[in-house]
Parts: C-alpha cells; sequence; structure tokens
C-alpha cells in the first residue's frame, strides 16, 4: 500500500501539482492541490484500511475502526462516542496494550503519511459506513429475521400466501416509484433476496400487517385442551411493533436516501430521531445470532450526521454502484470461463476484454443508425382499442378488441351495461362505443406517466389509480372536471376501468368531445389512520358503495396514486403516501 500510495503523498508533499488549464480561451498557470477526501468500501475493507482487527468479537475492545465506543455498549442508542484519529493510533503503534484497548494492529499505516486535507481523524474518519451493507444487507435483514421467527409455521404460510396476492396489487400501479414488489413464492425462507428487494420485502410485510385477514390470525391463538380459539394477548402488542418498525424502517431510509440535506436538520434533528430509531429497532428486534446487536452495522447510524456534514448524502459513498459492476466484470465472466486454476484469471480478463470490445462497436453501429418515430394515432392513447357494442337478441353489452384476434374483453357485465346505456344516445352511427385501455400524461417536469385500465393486461387484470379533481355540487353530490365553478374541490384516489375516446361525440350539455376515463372513486378523501394502527405513510378510505363508475374528463387527473385493498377488509382500501414524501416524517 506504500508503494500504491507514494506517488500521491509526493505530490502533496511537493506543495500540488503544477499545471497549465485553459479557460475561454486565456491559459492560467495553476497549482493542482490532491488530498485524500475519502475511501468507499465494505466494512471489512474499511478495517484493513484503518488497520483495524479483522474481527468483531466480544473481546475487542472497540466496536469500531471510527471512535471509542466500547464493543459490550455498541449496542446502546443512547451511547455517546469520540472519533478516533491518526495521532491517537500513531502514539500507541508500540505499545501493546494500548493497542489493544484501540482493538487495531501495531503497523505503520501507509495512510497516516497521506495528507486528508487537514482532517485530524485521517483515514479512520475518511471510510463512513455505506448503507448497502449496514442498511439494506444489515438492519432490513435482522428484522426481516426476526419477525419471521416471531410467526408460528402456519402464520409464515398464510403470511407467504398474503404476499402473492399483495405483490400482484403493488406491481400493477400507475406511481412506479416504489422499490421491487414481486414476490409470487412468498418471503418466509428469506433467501437469494439481494439487498434492493430487502426494502420491498419490508414494505410488504408493512403491508401485511395493515391487512385484516392477516391480523385476525395472528391476533387468536388455538387452545388444544378445548379446542377453542381465543385472543393472543401477547401477539397483538408485538405485531404493532413490527409494523412500526417496518414503517419507522422505511421513514429512516428515505430521508438518508434524500437528494440533499438541510444542515440545521443534520445538526439539530438527525441525533435525537437515530437515537429514537435505534430505540425502536432494539426494543422490538430481539437478535440471538453472532453478538446480537453488538455490532458495527447498529452503532453506527449514530455516525452518520458526522459523514453527512463532511461528504454530503450518504449515495455519495455507497457502494452500490461499485457492487453492481461485479456483475459484468466479475460473475458473468467467470460462468463462461472453465474452472482450472492455472487458466481462470487469464480466461476471465480475456472475456472482460471481449465483452468490452463488443459493447463499444455496438455503441458505434448503433450511433450510425437513424432512429424511427414511433407509429402512432395519438401519443396520448395506446393501448388495446376495443369497442362496446350491443349483444344479440340480449340487453347485455360486451367490450370486443378492433384487431384481430377481435376477442372479447373480460370486463364486469354490470359495468359495460351501466355505461353504454348512458353513452349510446351519443354515438348516433350505431359503429358502438370507442373505448382504449392506457392514457399516457406528462407532469409540470415533464415525466411520462402511463395511466392503464386492462381487465386482462397480459393475463392478469391492470387497473391503475390515480388522484382525480372532483367537485361537490349544491346537491352535495360529487362531479369531476376543472371548469366547474362549485366552492369545495377535492383530490381523491380513482380506480381507472378504461378510457373512452369521445372526440367524435355529439354535442350535449353534459358532456364536451374529447377523452374520458371510466373510473371508481373512493367514498371521501383517504385519512389517517389512528389509535394503536396509526400510520404516517398510509392512509385508508373506502370505495363508492352507491355509484359503480363515473366519468371523468383525463384532464381531471392531478397525480398517480398507490391504492391497495385491505385484504379481509370490507371495500376498504389503503392509500400509501409516495415514496419521495417519506422522509419528512423522520424529522417531525
Amino acid at each position: 500500500m506504500k508503494a500504491i500510495l507514494a506517488g500521491l503523498v509526493e505530490a502533496q508533499r511537493a506543495g500540488g501539482i503544477k499545471t497549465t488549464i485553459n479557460i475561454n480561451g486565456s491559459s492560467y498557470h495553476v497549482t493542482l492541490k490532491v488530498p485524500l477526501a475519502l475511501a468507499i468500501g465494505d466494512c471489512e475493507g474499511n478495517d484493513k484500511l484503518c488497520g483495524r482487527y479483522g474481527t468483531h468479537q466480544l473481546g475487542n475492545t472497540l466496536v469500531c475502526r471510527d471512535c471509542n465506543c466500547p464493543t459490550l455498549s455498541s449496542d446502546l442508542p443512547d451511547v455517546v462516542c469520540q472519533p478516533l484519529t491518526t495521532q491517537i493510533i500513531a502514539d500507541a503503534r508500540f505499545d501493546k496494550a494500548a493497542l489493544q484497548s484501540l482493538s487495531h494492529h501495531g503497523i505503520e499505516n501507509a495512510f497516516h503519511d497521506v495528507d486528508f486535507g487537514g482532517d485530524a481523524e485521517g483515514i479512520h474518519g475518511c471510510c463512513p459506513p455505506e448503507m448497502l451493507h449496514l442498511y439494506q444487507q444489515g438492519l432490513y435483514k435482522y428484522a426481516l429475521e426476526s419477525f419471521m421467527n416471531f410467526l408460528t409455521g402456519q402464520q409464515r404460510k398464510a403470511l407467504d400466501q398474503l404476499i402473492s396476492i399483495i405483490s400482484d396489487c403493488c406491481c400493477r400501479q400507475s406511481d412506479r416509484t416504489f422499490p421491487r414488489f414481486r414476490f409470487p413464492r412468498g418471503v418466509s425462507n428469506l433467501t437469494c433476496f439481494t439487498a434492493s428487494e430487502q426494502v420491498g420485502l419490508a414494505l410488504v410485510c408493512f403491508f401485511s400487517l395493515a391487512m385484516d385477514d392477516f391480523r385476525k390470525l395472528v391476533y387468536l391463538k388455538y387452545n388444544r385442551s378445548d379446542g377453542t380459539w381465543s385472543t393472543d394477548e401477547e401477539g397483538i402488542p408485538k405485531c404493532h411493533e413490527y409494523r412500526k418498525l417496518f414503517e419507522a424502517m422505511l421513514v429512516a431510509e428515505a430521508w438518508i436516501n434524500k437528494d440533499s440535506h438541510s444542515k440545521e436538520e443534520v445538526l439539530h434533528h438527525a441525533p435525537a430521531q437515530i437515537t429514537k430509531f435505534m430505540h425502536t429497532y432494539k426494543t422490538t428486534v430481539d437478535r440471538t445470532d453472532g453478538h446480537g446487536l453488538k455490532i458495527p452495522k447498529f452503532h453506527q447510524l449514530k455516525h452518520l450526521p458526522r459523514y453527512i456534514l463532511k461528504f454530503g448524502v450518504p449515495n455519495n459513498f455507497s457502494t452500490a454502484r461499485c457492487e453492481s459492476h461485479h456483475i459484468t466484470l466479475s460473475k458473468r465472466p467467470a460462468k463462461t470461463a472453465q474452472k482450472r486454476d492455472e487458466s481462470f484469471e487469464e480466461q476471465v480478463g480475456e472475456r472482460i476484454i471481449d465483452s468490452i470490445v463488443l459493447n463499444r462497436a455496438t455503441s458505434s453501429i448503433l450511433s450510425t443508425i437513424k432512429a424511427l418515430p414511433p407509429v402512432t394515432s395519438d401519443g396520448s392513447i395506446s393501448g388495446t382499442r376495443f369497442t362496446i357494442l350491443k349483444l344479440e337478441q340480449s340487453s347485455d353489452y360486451c367490450a370486443i378488441q378492433c384487431n384481430a384476434p377481435y376477442a372479447p374483453l373480460p370486463f364486469p357485465i354490470s359495468l359495460l351495461n351501466a355505461f353504454a346505456s348512458e353513452f349510446e344516445m351519443y354515438f348516433p352511427n350505431h359503429d358502438g362505443i370507442t373505448c382504449f385501455t392506457e392514457h399516457h400524461r406528462r407532469d409540470e417536469h415533464d415525466t411520462n406517466y402511463i395511466f392503464r385500465g386492462h381487465p386482462s393486461y397480459r393475463g392478469k387484470p391492470w387497473h391503475d389509480w390515480a388522484y382525480f379533481r372532483w367537485c361537490d355540487d349544491i346537491e352535495g353530490s360529487v362531479t369531476s372536471g376543472e371548469n366547474v365553478n362549485q366552492s369545495i374541490i377535492s383530490e381523491i384516489p380513482g380506480k381507472i376501468w378504461f378510457f373512452l375516446d369521445a372526440r367524435q361525440m355529439t354535442t350535449n350539455e353534459d358532456y364536451d368531445p374529447g377523452l374520458y376515463a371510466v373510473v371508481q372513486s373512493l367514498d371521501r378523501s383517504p385519512f389517517r389512520v389512528q389509535g394503536s394502527n396509526r400510520s404516517n405513510i398510509l392512509k385508508v378510505s373506502r370505495l363508492t358503495d352507491t355509484v359503480s363508475y363515473s366519468v371523468c374528463s383525463t384532464e381531471s387527473i392531478v397525480d398517480v396514486a398507490f391504492v391497495i385493498p385491505n385484504i379481509g377488509g370490507t371495500n376498504e382500501h389503503y392509500v400509501i403516501d409516495p415514496p419521495s414524501d417519506w422522509s419528512s416524517y423522520f424529522i417531525t
């Protein structure tokens, strides 16, 4: 390492690198200062850079490479620690007892010769913990393991079945900013999940604990003596604790992953909130594996405000991007190489070079090809076009695709009958009512959103939710649109059944020609759950009972919405705040 850093140290001791730069046609003779600011790596790699012991046994005096927190106190949320400095480590180099008290090796650390821009902590304060291993592959993983251990075998089986249903609901939403939810085989085995999937696991477990079906199963226990069911007085509060923990973890991670942090919240609010979160985590997670929570991954949460002040948002020192390169630069080439010791490394290297050459050649060829514009009649209309027609010798209506194979679409007959009976009079040519299943919109940030209303998209229903602008009229009924001059305007989520192309519709008093969405709305604005089930990111409302559908102009669509049914509840639905709003609940 000393040889690797020799050039950097020489340039620093020489006062920098003298060079000439050109700016706007003018030349400037400058000296470039090259202090080392940050070393990115995982816990094992950074411990080696700092000269710390390679293990984290309870016998080690200190738990971290960058502070003086005792290992036996590292699971205490209120413990106070001080950062280690280069001078402290250097002074103890030849004192065996002092080195043991610091849990460091007595080596001549090459980084002690490097200039860190006046940072007294040196390499020990420039190796921050990164969120991939600390949070996603650490705290999320331990919390999920604890939750699964709390459940019985029957409850885990029911959880897998419920999560399979929830996954289908979550995967088909207009808001695509949520983490991955696709877990068709359940989650109880907790194997083969990537770091990014751990977030989705915690979120679907949080959703499951809010479902009536799962709560009934967890809140009751079977008495083998008399064959009856009774309320589980111990299970109920523990379920509430896990639900609050999963929400707290999601909110804390959203704050950590923000694009920017104000100095005030990092200095004055974040330390107290992190300590509060650590109390919640320790109270709920009963980890008995290894050393419990006497580990760096838990204690180093307290160091985050200090590192955010030094290096900015944690994404600046995340190893996620570096870890993703292992797939293309290590795993894939290794799979196609012979597993022979004498030729393995050479073959892997050849395959990496081949891959780079092919990728560059492909990019060069594609750059010379002029892309053809997409063929579409209307940028806002796409998906499957269909016509609602009346069946011969019947009073029912059906939806038939406009293109081959001209198959019927499985919309509810009651919905088609109610809708067509009202709108058929506005289409005098008797060619049916033209509808479609997808609508594209752009927001003020030029982000393209796709709203779908399809009864069998790739074999399964896909009915997006969206926020619609509603106006209450004098009689108290609800209408939708922008040009209604009313005193009460609200934004309520609605479930999109399909879209109506009414641009060729005859002029009438009720509807203007244009594009409309056929929706089933919630009966009122969603409200937050109170009491023991209180949640910041989850609100509740019910689907309308008296009105099966409403016809709304697509111009009344305000925003995307993420809504899932309360499985086991009566028409009750949960409305989830967008992940971009979660971070605000951490500081407050």
